[in-house]
């Protein structure tokens, strides 16, 4: 199984800014299950530079969509973060005396739980942005048990996602967008997207039909 084969669903015809969160916290809840199953075992040292510099990605991302969303790809993105805001209050305030203030007990409860939505009373039928992102992190963590990867080339994989997304994000900015922030310094995006285009790759993330992002 490839990572398309994988995840499709996170990726293809879904919004740049759903499928960013999406990935956001299935990459969070990820880590944090890896690194209960590793210290169990004395063998955290197997979560490897990739899943470090996935994390810092992830974050950075999400600092962008909530910070700087002018910089990403149009959407509802913040309309979409506020709503996922709301329903994780909801559930940890739920759980609060089983998880404390901890982020990866908070992790591993929302990883465990399997019904979220019906826990949190969605009736409309709709699937809410932590139910796909625990979703995939429990199809992620099933490539070490059922596909026989090690965690490592799983990493690997999260990985070139996140640097995919963030290539993408980074030469479908506009230049109005990238220039406001150089006057501040430059973000990250703006120096992907320079170096893009300097190595003449920009072209390879641009927009095609058959995919939303």
């Amino acid at each position: 199984m490839n990572c398309f084969e994988l995840s499709w669903w996170s990726i293809i015809n879904v919004e740049f800014d759903h499928s960013l969160l999406i990935w956001h916290i299935g990459t969070q809840l990820c880590y944090w299950d890896d690194v209960k199953r590793l210290e169990e075992t004395n063998n955290r040292e197997s979560l490897n530079k990739y899943s470090k510099v996935s994390l810092c990605l992830s974050d950075y991302m999400l600092y962008l969509l909530v910070m700087y969303p002018n910089m990403l790809p149009k959407g509802i993105g913040e309309i979409r973060y506020r709503r996922t805001c709301v329903k994780a209050i909801r559930f940890f305030q739920q759980r609060r005396r089983k998880i404390g203030t901890k982020i990866d007990e908070a992790c591993y409860e929302l990883y465990e739980v399997d019904n979220i939505d019906s826990l949190l009373g969605v009736e409309d039928g709709s699937v809410s942005v932590l139910s796909h992102g625990s979703e995939l992190a429990k199809q992620l963590q099933s490539l070490e048990s059922k596909e026989d990867w090690e965690c490592e080339k799983k990493w690997e994989m999260i990985n070139k996602v996140w640097v995919e997304m963030l290539a993408y994000a980074a030469v479908n900015c506009g230049w109005k967008e990238h220039g406001q922030q150089l006057r501040r310094g430059g973000e990250l995006l703006t120096h992907v997207c320079l170096l893009m285009a300097h190595l003449e790759l920009s072209d390879q993330c641009r927009p095609r039909e058959s995919l939303t992002f």
